[in-house]
């Protein structure tokens, strides 16, 4: 039996596909295709290698995503980095001929030399359509783009993040109340990511609102934690190590204490996938509690039996989520 040899296409790692199947609307297949039909239409298909071409083309997309957020919004200012790398691109190509080849026919040179010719032509053709692809894309997202104070916020308190959140859950059950005062049993989980290589530390924490509050169970990955050393203390403060991209499972269950007309925020102060909160109520009819949803999309506020609850699953940005209002019903 013949030995199978991998295709470019096989050879090529997962992520780097979707990169430029996301970023970049294309694959390996119509990189190969497009350099197929630049060498047919400038007649330089014995130059022309099509694994050359197709990897310095995947490098160069790859380049140009990790440094998009350089790249300007503005197509027109764009295009003169284009004009640049095409200067570039030319003055390689006859630079080396120059240097190396003045004895001999440009094209002879090049059919001599025909990887170094096609990676130098994929690198600045690709590099320019990739620009003003970013540019465009860019161009239309907005009308006007933010301040770069803003978009340096952004990537320090989210994209710069080495933690995110998922299966962000609140689950608040009334236990007692009288005239003053209201008291709730929340039971606060999550999973957490590191989205960094490097080993990190995950801080689990929650604060309790009255000092009357306590912390009655908290688990990592199922397995219970020594709560005797929170006793008294209004804050609690875990430190979880966590490896390179590994996931964790935080859960946290307290009694606390608040004012019978009072309210509560529920949210996340990382990103988060999702984010639900729940309220049951079957101790005092009496009370009305309302959701406020803290995001850009509005949620039906869902009923089951004597619970009600808002389901965010859209994602959750620092400090977005639910406040939950509760008072003597009028």
């Amino acid at each position: 039996m013949a030995d199978q040899h991998p295709s470019l296409t096989s050879a090529v790692p997962n992520e780097v596909t979707e990169i430029l199947k996301r970023e970049f609307s294309t694959g390996v297949p119509q990189l190969a295709t497009l350099g197929a039909v630049v060498a047919g239409t400038f007649g330089v298909s014995k130059i022309f290698n099509a694994g050359v071409w197709t990897v310095i083309a995947i490098i160069t997309f790859v380049i140009i995503f990790l440094f998009q957020q350089q790249i300007p919004s503005s197509v027109p200012r764009t295009a003169v980095y284009v004009l640049f790398i095409l200067g570039c691109t030319a003055a390689l190509l006859f630079g080396g001929y120059a240097r190396w080849g003045s004895k001999m026919d440009f094209i002879d040179w090049c059919e001599a030399h025909g990887n170094l010719a096609t990676g130098i032509v994929s690198a600045g053709l690709t590099a320019s359509i990739a620009l003003l692809m970013v540019s465009y894309k860019k161009q239309q997202r907005w009308v006007v783009p933010y301040p770069n104070i803003i978009e340096n916020t952004v990537t320090k308190q989210l994209k710069s993040s080495p933690f995110y959140k998922s299966k962000v859950m609140f689950s608040i059950t009334l236990l007692d109340s009288d005239e003053s005062s209201i008291d709730f049993e929340t039971t606060h989980s999550y999973e957490v990511v590191n989205r960094f290589e490097d080993r990190n530390s995950w801080i689990a924490e929650y604060e309790l609102n009255d000092s009357a509050g306590k912390v009655l169970e908290l688990e990592i990955d199922g397995h219970p934690e020594n709560i005797d050393k929170f006793s008294g203390s209004r804050i609690v403060r875990v430190a979880v190590p966590m490896d390179g991209r590994q996931r964790r499972l935080v859960m946290i269950k307290v009694h606390d204490r608040f004012r019978i007309i009072d309210s509560d925020i529920f949210t996340s102060y990382h990103p988060a996938t999702d984010l639900k909160v729940e309220f049951t109520n079957s101790k005092n009819p009496d009370l009305t509690v309302e959701f406020d949803t803290l995001h850009v999309s509005k949620y039906d506020l869902e009923e089951n039996g004597d619970t009600k609850f808002v389901h965010i699953p859209d994602g959750i940005l620092p400090f977005e989520g639910i406040r939950l209002r509760w008072r003597p019903t009028l």
